[in-house]
């Protein structure tokens, strides 16, 4: 439920915002989906690398790089090049200007988040590959991350490296030492999810209010440009966000129609994070630069474009053997 709460506000996040309309009339909308949905999914990232190793000293090394490599990196190179191509081809269309050249193909996967890049929404995938190769070192060095005297200093040590480097975009470096942290925290709920969670289920509702009060509380003081404390609001925002986020799945959950009609979808979450912008990205040349339609109708589609291409997608590819035995295809649109 968690992944499905999270690719909403990706796709949210990604929705025709580069028109100057759009990013105005829900500056807001976006800047608290921001403040918290990418630390959720590396919170979420590392609940299921604790959840599906019990310990972090035993790993094979080779078989599990070799797994991340196949499911995040395959995918980072094909859909990138797809997405040059394509926005090469269009670029009398697009709203942003770029260069394009064989440097900034070649340097878009080495600086995804880099202005000029054409892939920057793929940055998550280099970005969690990298956390699971220093997942690998520590692993080697034996480092035991379920230890909470290791996990702590780890998470203090990156952030305070992040806070020294925080414009190292070179496989983006920077938001790698940011996110770990994020990740470790999923790492130690999945320890003592039972305990965490049994409470706030009997509290219900009022824990959900209360929290998304205090959220909100420290994400507007997040305006006050005071730079000593902007970092600890940052974080504090975000982990706020992350805890929101659990109760109001949780809280989802006790619903039959979510359980039955939205859950399974979560299966699909992956493959809309790879292929939403493929879905988006032509709605949004039509909609808002040809058609010029009202934003908010521009909004709703896009956003419906971003979630149903996938799907279909998905769902086709599963019907025509020869794509789905085709091992390629699968890994690419993130089966």
């Amino acid at each position: 439920m968690l992944s499905i709460w999270g690719i909403i506000l990706v796709v949210i996040g990604h929705s025709g915002f580069t028109s100057p309309e759009i990013a105005d009339r829900l500056s807001r909308l976006h800047r608290w989906i921001y403040s918290f949905h990418m630390p959720l999914f590396f919170f979420i990232s590392g609940y299921l690398y604790s959840l599906t190793n019990k310990s972090f000293a035993n790993i094979n090394i080779f078989r599990f790089l070799k797994k991340k490599w196949h499911r995040l990196l395959i995918p980072y190179i094909i859909l990138g090049i797809v997405i040059f191509i394509i926005k090469y081809s269009f670029a009398g269309l697009s709203t942003v200007e770029r260069s394009f050249s064989l440097n900034s193909f070649l340097y878009m996967f080495i600086t995804p988040q880099s202005a000029n890049s054409t892939m920057g929404f793929l940055w998550y995938l280099i970005t969690l590959f990298l956390i699971f190769t220093i997942m690998v070192i520590f692993s080697c060095m034996r480092i035991d991350l379920k230890r909470y005297k290791s996990s702590l200093l780890i998470m203090a040590i990156s952030w305070y490296l992040c806070s020294l480097f925080p414009d190292v975009h070179i496989f983006n470096i920077s938001g790698m030492l940011w996110y770990i942290p994020f990740f470790i925290t999923g790492i130690i709920f999945q320890m003592h999810r039972k305990i965490i969670l049994k409470p706030t289920a009997q509290i219900g509702g009022g824990m959900l209010i209360i929290s998304m009060l205090v959220f909100m509380l420290v994400l507007w003081l997040s305006n006050c440009h005071i730079s000593v404390y902007a970092r600890i609001i940052r974080i504090t925002t975000a982990l706020l966000g992350i805890c929101a986020s659990l109760l109001f799945c949780q809280f989802l959950l006790s619903s039959k129609f979510v359980e039955n009609y939205i859950l399974p979808f979560s299966g699909d979450t992956y493959s809309i994070y790879l292929l939403s912008w493929f879905g988006q990205y032509p709605i949004q040349i039509l909609a808002i630069n040809i058609l010029h339609l009202n934003w908010a109708l521009s909004f709703g589609l896009i956003f419906l474009g971003g979630v149903l291409f996938p799907i279909l997608i998905r769902r086709i590819v599963k019907h025509i053997p020869i794509l789905y035995n085709t091992k390629i295809i699968t890994l690419t649109i993130g089966y």
